[in-house]
């Protein structure tokens, strides 16, 4: 039976090893006869626009390091809001002067009461919460009043994470695009099989007229049928 890819089915990480393969062959063995066939080029201009559009697709670091910020920024805001509610609520009706804390944690208080918990907001209505309470909060009253509080500290961090988080879900969408703009790894599935056929068919066909190309059409037909 002829070599190439005559099964019902393949999945694609079958298919990525496949390509790797079937490279590394023929960069290691194939020389120029093969490096410059036409059939070659095909197959690796097929098989480098399928192993990208693959890892657009099944990437997941930026999703998990979105995840991380994500409870990141959750986090500092809690932390924030827990010690002004705190010091708000604090207890001083034996001291005889201003408690100094509990005056910046009433001036601060309200601009956190209008944003309320943020934990169950979608990334979108969080994001839109914490852009508008910085912008509540840019001016040289609010930040004394965080660091009468010691909370500058955890603020800055905080708007350093929003920042971050803003960051990777804009990167994230530029790589939703350009997957659009690309075939996917599933649509180019079958121009991948067909370009490799077409190739293995030509490594045949040197076998036949040359034995001396027996030992390469071994080794492709090997790499064939361990997928």
């Amino acid at each position: 039976m002829a070599i190439g890819l005559y099964r019902k089915s393949f999945k694609l990480a079958e298919l990525q090893e496949l390509i790797r393969r079937l490279t590394k062959i023929a960069e290691e063995k194939g020389g120029e006869i093969i490096l410059k066939n036409p059939l070659y080029l095909h197959f690796v201009e097929v098989g480098d626009a399928f192993t990208k559009a693959l890892d657009l697709t099944h990437s997941t670091e930026m999703g998990e390091k979105i995840k991380a910020l994500d409870l990141k920024r959750d986090n500092l805001y809690t932390q924030i809001y827990s010690v002004i509610k705190a010091y708000e609520e604090l207890d001083v009706s034996d001291l005889t002067e201003a408690h100094p804390q509990q005056m910046a944690a009433r001036f601060l208080r309200p601009f956190f009461d209008k944003k309320g918990s943020i934990h169950q907001l979608s990334y979108a209505e969080e994001t839109t919460a914490l852009r508008s309470l910085f912008e509540s909060l840019n001016h040289a009253e609010a930040q004394n009043a965080l660091k009468t509080l010691s909370l500058d500290g955890v603020y800055d961090a905080l708007v350093k994470c929003q920042a971050a988080f803003e960051a990777c879900i804009d990167q994230k969408n530029k790589k939703v695009v350009l997957l659009h703009q690309q075939q996917s790894a599933t649509s180019l599935k079958k121009a991948l099989i067909q370009a490799v056929n077409d190739f293995c068919r030509y490594i045949e066909s040197l076998a036949k007229m040359d034995e001396k190309w027996l030992g390469f059409y071994r080794e492709i037909e090997v790499a064939i049928a361990n997928i």
